[in-house]
């Protein structure tokens, strides 16, 4: 049964009356149910074919919004500073990063002139090529493993049993130990635990408040409202009370302090995991809600030591969150990017089944794989696409005319394309070359949160997950038969002068800023692109990719450059088709002149015609014959949704702005009910009949 994403019939609302609705500056294009190959036989490089074409396309590009495209740096600037993380980069680095890309040393308006690389264009339009040729999912990386953690989920979400099932209630299942490394093996020597000591308590660790931790008495300690703080590990000496309370007995530590020269009677490690800050977006203003950190007990060495399972070693690593990857360094040090809490003989936190430790993190509530539905692995990217469009060994449409090399090691073809992208020169602007005359801070941009499941996956009623009902969503750990991937990711044209500018809350945050010297709208640029041999489809396929054939009355626009999530990149492209003829007396090669001078026999073309041969081809492959046009098809539909050029009216910015975790003045979190995202042609319905979509 093919998968179909069903829309939500109204917003999410919580127990408080609060109404959601799903946005972002993204969509997806569904998957197409089957792929379409090329025609088998694809065509020798080594001489021209009878019936193939060979040519060149001649194409205009016009800026519609600013347009960003990162330049070269010296080799000077390399040695400098070109393999510093953007985080470690000063501001006069990230200024002397930012201008635009440019092809020589030419200047306009006071900086080099820009060029658009061969290279992005050449992915602009494939990655169009892909989708309108109903192409198979060549890449999709095998990381990350999906992780989530559902601490105080409400009883409705999805992931709140699952991880109550690992974890166990109130994290009963949790254990508290140390790591220990041999050869490339790990394992994990048991804690102490309380009770052993005859202290009251069920956990594996004691709880230790901070206002207990004295600056004196630990003075390497970061405090969790410091500006600077980052999880930690010290070894400290401690006392404890036996208190009581309405809940009971319980232990308190009541005194600890660094080791040095401390006459308290017990030791251990204090843990300190995040301050659960990093994802606020004003979070230098926030106190911590964190209070207390966790206190380890030393080594049990009579206790059995227990193997990591291997499996559960490549799940972590593949899953680690970018937090993870730059802060654990008091775990595993200048190798915490690969191995984050993997350090030999550091205090973590656990989950076993038997003799084998299969979860675990650096904090009790550790993020947890989401395990695959009948596997006993972490949950990839690639078990959500369907085996038919990820596995088939043939070349689809994409793959001949640009050609391919399998990294797969069951496949091992490999074919050069037949088109070749010259960079887009400079031509002129008719309101300045420059956005502005200084490089400028654009917003700060986080990388893609695929755990956001009921944006990136397919919510289909039908397979039993109703997208109005948050208890039956699909996420990582449901079957891949029932959900798949949503589709190919892109975004909306935000109009000519989006905002794209840092605001002053985030200037404050320096490390997480660049520097850009983008393209005004309105700046002209002009590219040839060469082919040899071409299918009549599969020239078709690249004049459909260029002109964009959709309604005819509608405007679209192509998207190419850096800062799309924030309306960059929208670029207006004007084709011209020529055909050389290279065979026979009357071809070019037959003469080495005509009347003019040069013979290069060659004429303007219609690029349509090539284009309805494009379209049938791929209709009829795809089982779609009763398709009058590629743009009847429904998910073609949602694609042409996409490009379709819209002005930056507020309401339609407010549409199509990404969610927040504290929104106006409630500091409502927008993603905390799950709100699914609607498909494409239901977000440009939903924009003209709703206002100012989101958190009401």
């Amino acid at each position: 049964m093919a998968l179909t994403q069903s829309n939500p019939s109204g917003p999410r609302r919580d127990r408080k009356g609060e109404t959601f609705w799903a946005r972002a500056p993204y969509n997806f294009i569904p998957l197409p149910e089957r792929m379409v190959a090329a025609q088998e036989d694809l065509p020798d490089h080594d001489s021209y074919g009878e019936t193939l074409l060979t040519g060149r396309i001649e194409c205009g590009v016009e800026t519609c919004s600013p347009v960003y495209i990162r330049g070269m740096l010296t080799p000077d600037e390399f040695r400098e500073f070109g393999e510093k993380g953007p985080d470690q980069l000063s501001t006069e680095e990230k200024e002397r990063r930012a201008p635009f890309y440019a092809a020589d040393k030419t200047q306009v308006e006071g900086r080099e002139r820009p060029a658009i690389p061969g290279s992005s264009l050449r992915g602009m339009v494939r990655n169009l090529i892909e989708i309108i040729g109903f192409g198979r999912m060549r890449w999709v990386g095998k990381e990350p493993t999906f992780t989530y953690r559902a601490v105080a989920a409400p009883r409705e979400d999805p992931l709140r049993d699952p991880y109550r099932q690992v974890i166990g209630d109130f994290g009963r299942n949790v254990r508290a130990g140390y790591l220990v490394q041999r050869g490339k093996d790990w394992f994990v020597q048991p804690a102490i635990s309380p009770s052993q000591k005859g202290w009251t308590g069920n956990e594996a660790y004691l709880k230790v408040k901070e206002s207990t931790i004295k600056g004196q008495d630990l003075p390497q300690y970061i405090r969790l409202d410091d500006p600077s703080y980052r999880p930690q590990i010290h070894p400290v000496k401690f006392d404890i009370d036996q208190r009581h309370s309405q809940r009971g007995s319980y232990t308190a530590v009541r005194q600890l302090s660094a080791p040095e020269r401390s006459r308290l009677p017990h030791e251990g490690f204090l843990v300190c995991s995040g301050n659960m800050k990093e994802a606020s977006k004003d979070s230098r203003d926030q106190r911590s809600p964190r209070k207390s950190h966790a206190l380890v007990l030393l080594p049990d060495e009579k206790a059995r030591t227990l193997t990591v399972r291997p499996q559960a070693i490549e799940d972590y690593k593949a899953g680690l969150t970018p937090y993870q990857r730059e802060m654990l360094t008091d775990w595993s040090g200048d190798r915490c990017a690969d191995m984050g809490c993997l350090g030999d003989l550091k205090p973590i936190f656990y989950v076993a089944k038997g003799s084998e430790v299969v979860y675990f993190g650096h904090s009790p509530n550790f993020r947890i794989p989401a395990q695959l539905a009948g596997e006993d692995r972490a949950a990839t990217p690639p078990d959500f696409v369907p085996a038919v469009l990820r596995n088939d060994p043939r070349p689809d449409l994409a793959d001949a005319i640009f050609g391919w090399v399998d990294d797969d090691e069951a496949l091992t073809q490999q074919r050069a394309g037949r088109v070749f992208f010259e960079d887009a020169r400079f031509v002129g602007s008719s309101n300045g070359v420059w956005l502005k005359k200084d490089p400028i801070t654009p917003h700060t941009l986080s990388g893609p949160k695929p755990t956001t499941f009921q944006h990136y996956l397919v919510q289909d009623r039908k397979a039993g997950h109703d997208p109005d009902r948050k208890e039956t969503l699909a996420h990582y750990g449901t079957a891949p038969s029932e959900t798949q991937i949503r589709g190919h990711k892109l975004y909306w044209h935000r109009g000519a002068a989006p905002d794209i500018e840092a605001s002053p809350k985030e200037r404050e945050h320096e490390r997480q800023l660049t520097r850009i010297v983008p393209v005004n709208a309105g700046v002209r640029f002009s590219f040839t692109l060469h082919f040899e041999n071409l299918r009549p489809e599969e020239l078709g396929a690249l004049w459909w990719a260029l002109s964009l054939p959709g309604e005819a009355g509608k405007t679209y626009r192509h998207k190419l450059g850096m800062g799309k999530p924030l309306g960059m990149g929208a670029v207006a492209l004007t084709p011209q088709l020529i055909l050389s003829e290279r065979r026979g007396q009357e071809g070019r090669y037959g003469q080495l002149f005509d009347e003019d001078g040069w013979r290069l026999a060659e004429q303007p073309v219609d690029g349509a015609t090539y284009a309805r041969q494009f379209e049938s081809f791929v209709l009829e492959a795809a089982g779609l014959p009763g398709a009058g046009r590629l743009a009847d098809v429904q998910r073609i539909q949602m694609l042409l949704a996409m490009l379709e050029w819209r002005d930056g009216s507020d309401d339609w910015l407010r549409a199509t702005s990404y969610m927040e975790i504290e929104a106006g003045t409630r500091k409502l979190n927008e993603y905390k009910e799950r709100p699914v995202l609607p498909d494409p042609l239901a977000v440009v319905q939903q924009s003209a009949t709703r206002r100012t979509p989101g958190a009401t």
